[in-house]
């Protein structure tokens, strides 16, 4: 392997994810420059790299590629019948370092949760879920003063980030009106 090329395309990756804002481990990166290297022109084809990206189109053809990875375990449940979600969890989302006061944190929660009228806001407040804060805000259904069973909406906000990162919804329209069942 060519060591000038392997140093372009180390350059190269390092420009295009500082461009985009993106921070990745060495590992990553590592993975991501062996991919730009073998979609980089070899030596026959267009003579030596040039040692500064930024004029790489003078003396090399560039060819165009997107990089995807991972960056979060996201997991979605869905409704088999409507397709509606009914829950999801992202623990990426929790990691951050600007936390939430309680009241924050209950607004964004109900921006997330998007509770109906006949929704009672039962239990909120912040818990301590393996060893790092979680703020709960849990909801039942009602109707008429009386719980409608497994009728919920728990929304998880992390106690880091303040921003919401785990929604359940179990809830579902009663049939008041008399009828044999």
């Amino acid at each position: 392997m060519n060591d000038d090329l392997e140093c372009f395309a180390r350059l190269y990756v390092r420009r295009k994810l500082a461009a985009a804002g993106v921070e990745l481990p060495e590992r990553d990166l590592e993975r991501l420059v062996r991919v730009a290297r073998r979609t980089l022109p070899s030596e026959e084809d267009a003579g030596n790299p040039p040692s500064d990206p930024a004029h790489a189109e003078e003396t090399h053809r560039l060819t165009r590629f997107t990089i995807y990875f991972r960056r979060a375990d996201i997991t979605v449940e869905l409704n088999a019948n409507t397709g509606e979600p009914m829950a999801w969890i992202c623990s990426q989302l929790a990691q951050g370092n600007t936390p939430a006061s309680p009241a924050e944190a209950l607004r964004v929660a109900e921006v997330a949760a998007a509770p109906p009228a006949n929704a009672v806001l039962v239990e909120h407040g912040y818990e301590e879920m393996a060893g790092e804060p979680v703020f709960v805000a849990h909801w039942e259904h009602r109707e008429n003063s009386v719980p409608v069973e497994r009728d919920y909406i728990r929304v998880l906000v992390g106690g880091h980030s303040g921003r919401v990162f785990a929604v359940q919804r179990r809830w579902h329209d009663v049939d008041l009106n008399p009828s044999m069942r």
